[in-house]
């Protein structure tokens, strides 16, 4: 019977003492995406990164027009040359594509880490703005919109958030 009375004992000191818990943090989410494409900045930096996309694919071009000539010059002169300056001329060539593939993947590798500057110095610009818009409106969680399943359209601050950042980075 004591056992069975220290038990109930136990039972009613948890269930009074467990009280509900309220979060008050506010979260907010925001579409990153819409805003380097929708920001001033975002669009500036968005261009330069664009002209030198294109800077590279017209180098690249240039290279495999190159490569396209030299490879028909070949084939004109098949006939003609002995099978050993043919071979010769095969394997200049062989090298001129393994330094066009070495050259490409440098490129490639080159825009990606510029590209992934640009846009890291873009969200560095605009964090001390957000910081504020956060700090002004109680919010202490931000999440990227593509990482919510579901939320209120009212805790998605990014069209304000797009005016306080032209407003403010003049750029």
């Amino acid at each position: 019977m004591k056992i069975i009375t220290k038990f109930l004992y136990v039972i009613i000191f948890f269930t009074i003492n467990i009280s509900q818990s309220f979060s008050y943090d506010k979260v907010a989410f925001i579409n990153l995406e819409l805003m380097i494409e929708n920001t001033n900045y975002g669009k500036t930096v968005l261009l330069i990164i664009d002209k030198e996309n294109e800077k590279n694919i017209k180098k690249l071009s240039d290279y495999e027009i190159e490569l396209k000539s030299i490879e028909d010059s070949i084939k004109q002169k098949k006939n003609i040359l002995s099978n050993e300056q043919y071979n010769k001329e095969i394997v200049l060539l062989k090298n001129k594509i393994s330094a066009y593939k070495k050259q490409k993947d440098d490129i490639v590798n080159n825009f990606t880490n510029f590209r992934n500057d640009k846009i890291k110095e873009y969200f560095i610009e605009i964090n001390p703005v957000i910081q504020d818009y956060m700090k002004k409106n109680s919010i202490s969680i931000l999440l990227e919109q593509k990482n919510v399943f579901m939320g209120k359209t009212e805790t998605n601050i990014t069209s304000d958030l797009i005016k306080i950042i032209n407003e403010n980075i003049k750029k």
